[in-house]
């Protein structure tokens, strides 16, 4: 980004479905380990398999914090990347649509 572009404004993508994925993933662990308490299985693999049921929302959550959108007066500039960087520059005068 130039020096002399201000930032009107930065923004990540919503956190509403990784919350989602969170909510989802909490109360199957809850109800795996409520079974498997029940039932009275070994506590590893109900641990286990309440743990794993957390990979897909903290995947989401990192493809999430991967991206930051910045609009500043002349460009909207798009960052993709953890570890390696990429900007996407689009020029204000080639939006069409909003």
């Amino acid at each position: 980004m130039q020096d002399d572009e201000r930032v009107i404004f930065r923004i990540r993508p919503s956190f509403y479905t990784v919350g989602k994925a969170y909510i989802g993933a909490a109360m199957f662990s809850l109800l795996a380990m409520a079974l498997f308490g029940y039932f009275r299985l070994p506590i590893g693999i109900s641990l286990g398999l309440a743990l794993t049921s957390f990979i897909i929302p903290l995947l989401k959550h990192l493809q999430r914090n991967r991206i930051i959108y910045t609009l500043t007066p002349s460009k909207i500039e798009i960052d993709f990347g953890i570890f390696s960087k990429t900007v996407r520059n689009i020029p204000l005068r080639n939006a069409q649509d909003v």
